[in-house]
């Protein structure tokens, strides 16, 4: 039998699920408290949601091994982080709160810049070949293994990358994806908002990098991998 103090150091440290007993809109019914915070006070600890879909109804995780790697993600980015301002960012999130945390931490880092001028005709030229950009990234993305903000700011990264005009055109469309999503009921406002800070940030990516890789660039901030 499980003694109370191990109860505590797997809640605590070991990532273990815990229910929400004050359930707010838009948020998981479970999360988890990051591990590696002996020296935090409750009012300082950081906790991660646990997406719905991963938890069974008594309270048990499905896919432990997603649930592992995510807290695996987590705690090597506050092993690896060296400036005090990144410890406990998460590299994954479901709330707006948290995708807010992570992208002033990539504004921090990155710093914001202003797309370069375009010409009209260049305008024109980078809008086309990032309407095709997202469709082809949409194709591949939509089935493969890796997590939503991943897809969402890898779509919004490479468009960018073609200049103003890519980027005012990956911009509509996650507007009108989000709007869409909103609207069938398939997202809550939260999430919507969430899923924005993603975009935002594969476009601030691919705006400041334009010969960066982006699937590199991304991954400094976000799991690509649950």
């Amino acid at each position: 039998m499980t003694s109370l103090l191990e109860q505590i150091n797997g809640y605590l440290f070991g990532g273990q699920p815990i229910k929400r007993q004050d359930r707010k809109a838009g948020e998981t019914q479970y999360y988890y408290i990051n591990p590696g915070q002996e020296y935090a006070t409750a009012g300082s600890l950081k906790t991660t949601d646990i997406p719905d879909e991963m938890m069974n109804p008594d309270g048990t995780m499905k896919t432990t091994g997603s649930f592992n790697n995510m807290q695996k993600y987590n705690q090597e980015v506050m092993n690896n982080h060296t400036n005090p301002s990144n410890i406990n960012v998460p590299r994954y999130w479901e709330t707006a709160a948290e995708g807010k945390q992570v992208y002033d931490n990539v504004i921090q880092q990155e710093n914001y810049i202003e797309p370069q001028p375009q010409n009209i005709l260049g305008k024109v030229w980078s809008s086309i070949k990032a309407v095709n950009n997202i469709t082809h990234n949409y194709d591949i993305l939509k089935n493969q293994n890796v997590t939503d903000k991943y897809k969402h700011a890898m779509i919004n990264c490479q468009p960018a990358q073609y200049g103003r005009g890519g980027e005012f055109v990956a911009g509509q469309a996650s507007f009108l994806r989000e709007m869409n999503d909103l609207i069938r009921g398939k997202n809550t406002l939260d999430s919507s908002i969430a899923d924005n800070y993603a975009n935002r940030i594969g476009r601030l990516l691919g705006r400041k990098y334009p010969e960066g890789d982006c699937d590199e660039l991304i991954q400094r901030y976000i799991n690509k991998k649950y």
